[in-house]
């Protein structure tokens, strides 16, 4: 009776193990299924973070005789390193022109941000660079524009914190000299 008591749980133990170690590999093969399907996803998403734009040398497209007229002291050109495809062109204490481009959603999105919404009538259209461009009316300090699928935004950075900084002008003026970093983007692709 003892025997056949061991029998059974030893045969139920070996019962379990299997049990458990089928589960264990319908799990896995899941697993590497869901993986695999989650790869696939983002192979063929509208993930954002991957572009077919050619890289941007910030230091090729830009030179820091760029900021002349609009800061007001000695600049260097660097890359924007929290966007891809973007750069800066920036005096010591603070003032910069950022100058962010390419093909991608986060690129579109301050475009259609500017020519979709109510902050539309703040803008201004601005012939002659790209197939569109629009800058901010009251005083110049971003200015958007299109060509083709690329993108280009050129903005000023700390205008209303350092004033000493930046060249006093017309918002047209100023639009026209950023326009230019723009069209030098436009010139790279």
């Amino acid at each position: 009776m003892f025997r056949k008591k061991l029998g059974l749980i030893g045969a139920l133990c070996a019962l379990s193990a299997a049990l458990a170690c089928s589960k264990s590999h319908e799990t896995s093969a899941t697993t590497k299924d869901s993986a695999a399907t989650t790869t696939a996803d983002a192979a063929s998403s509208d993930d954002d973070s991957k572009t077919n734009d050619p890289p941007l040398d910030c230091t090729k497209a830009f030179v820091p005789g760029n900021a002349v007229g609009i800061l007001t002291k000695p600049a260097t050109v660097s890359a924007y390193t929290y966007r891809p495809r973007s750069c800066s062109i920036e005096i010591p204490d603070g003032g910069s022109i950022k100058i962010y481009t390419g093909s991608d959603f986060t690129s579109e999105l301050s475009w259609n941000d500017v020519t979709g919404n109510s902050h539309h009538g703040k803008y201004t259209e601005f012939p002659g660079v790209g197939d569109r461009a629009l800058y901010k009316t009251d005083d110049g300090t971003e200015f958007f524009t299109k060509k083709g699928k690329i993108w280009c935004t050129a903005t000023l950075m700390g205008e209303n914190s350092v004033p000493g900084n930046f060249v006093h002008q017309s918002s047209a003026a100023l639009a026209a000299k950023l326009g230019a970093l723009c069209t030098k983007v436009f010139a790279f692709n």
